[in-house]
C-alpha cells in the first residue's frame, strides 16, 4: 500500500473514522478536503482488505452527498465480502456506519437481509431507523410488513416518511403478486 503524506491509505481511513455528523462537518470544511483526498487514493488502491476500514469512515448524515463516492467504491468490491462487512457494520458500527450499511443492504435487495434489518428498527438514531425502513421497502419481502406496521408510532417525521414509502411499496408488491396468481 502506497503512502501519501507519510501515511498509508489504511491509516488515512482510520484517521478519518468516523467522520463527524453533518453539522460538525459544515463547521470544519477542511475535513471534506481530507476525505476527498482519501477517496482519490482509494480509487487506485481499494481492495477487499480495506472494506471494513472504509465503512468505519461514514459519519451520521450525507456529508453533502460525498459519501456516495465511497458507496460506489465499496460496491465494486467482491459482493460476498462486502455483504458480510455490511452486516457486521449494521450490528456493531457507529451511527453513521449503521446508517450507510442499511442503505447499502437495501441496494443489494437480498431477502436474506430482512431479519438482520428488522432487528435494527429500534435503533436509537432516527436516520438509521429511516435507512433500515427504506432498505426493507426496497427489498420488498412481505416478512418485513408486520415489523414495519409496528413502526407507526415512531416519533420521527423522517422515519414516518420512509415508512409510508416502504409500506406502499410492500403492499403494492403484495397486491401485484396476488393478482398475478389469479390470472
Amino acid at each position: 500500500m502506497r503512502k501519501r503524506h507519510g501515511i498509508t491509505t489504511a491509516e488515512q481511513l482510520q484517521a478519518l473514522s468516523p467522520m463527524p455528523d453533518d453539522r460538525t462537518l459544515d463547521e470544519h470544511p477542511e475535513l471534506y478536503d481530507r476525505y476527498e483526498e482519501m477517496l482519490k487514493a482509494l480509487k487506485e488502491e481499494m481492495t477487499p482488505s480495506l472494506i471494513a476500514a472504509a465503512l468505519k469512515t461514514f459519519g451520521y448524515g450525507q456529508a453533502n452527498e460525498m459519501y456516495w463516492s465511497m458507496v460506489h467504491l465499496l460496491e465494486a468490491q467482491p459482493r460476498d465480502q462486502l455483504h458480510k462487512a455490511l452486516r457486521t457494520s449494521l450490528a456493531t458500527g457507529a451511527a453513521g456506519e449503521r446508517l450507510w450499511a442499511a442503505e447499502m443492504l437495501g441496494r443489494f435487495a437480498d431477502p436474506a437481509d430482512v431479519e438482520v434489518l428488522v432487528k435494527k428498527l429500534d435503533d436509537p438514531k432516527d436516520l438509521v431507523r429511516g435507512s433500515v425502513v427504506s432498505a426493507l421497502g426496497r427489498i420488498g419481502d412481505a416478512r418485513a410488513v408486520p415489523a414495519l406496521e409496528k413502526m407507526a408510532a415512531d416519533p420521527s417525521p423522517e422515519v414516518q416518511s420512509y415508512l409510508v414509502d416502504a409500506l406502499t411499496r410492500l403492499h403494492a408488491k403484495r397486491r401485484g403478486s396476488r393478482s398475478g396468481r389469479n390470472e
